[in-house]
């Protein structure tokens, strides 16, 4: 089949089928970017790299915490507030240390 067999009104469009949730390419006019869903069936750990199931909570191999998978297939790192809650606490302890012993009338 060639280029000139192809009738003119799809001639330079875009034409994709898939079912919903697949890989869905959205163009906008005037815009060039381009909007990818992928869906992973597993996801690595952003600590040692092994692959493990995208349910997983914890890595098999390290033992430390994962979240979700991020748009590369690598699992996210939680958050972890007790660590900035602990440094938080120690800030202003420090703060009120400085004020006590050196601004303190």
């Amino acid at each position: 089949m060639l280029f000139a067999d192809i009738k003119p009104e799809t001639r330079g469009t875009r034409h994709r089928a898939g079912a919903p949730g697949d890989n869905q390419h959205t163009e906008k006019k005037g815009m060039a970017s381009t909007t990818t869903n992928t869906i992973f069936m597993t996801k690595k750990c952003h600590n040692c790299l092994t692959s493990m199931p995208v349910a997983a909570r914890r890595c098999p191999e390290c033992k430390k915490k994962v979240g979700d998978v991020d748009k590369l297939g690598f699992a996210k790192k939680p958050v972890q507030w007790v660590a900035y809650i602990t440094t938080l606490v120690w800030f202003q302890a420090f703060c009120f240390f400085v004020w006590w012993a050196f601004l303190k009338t």
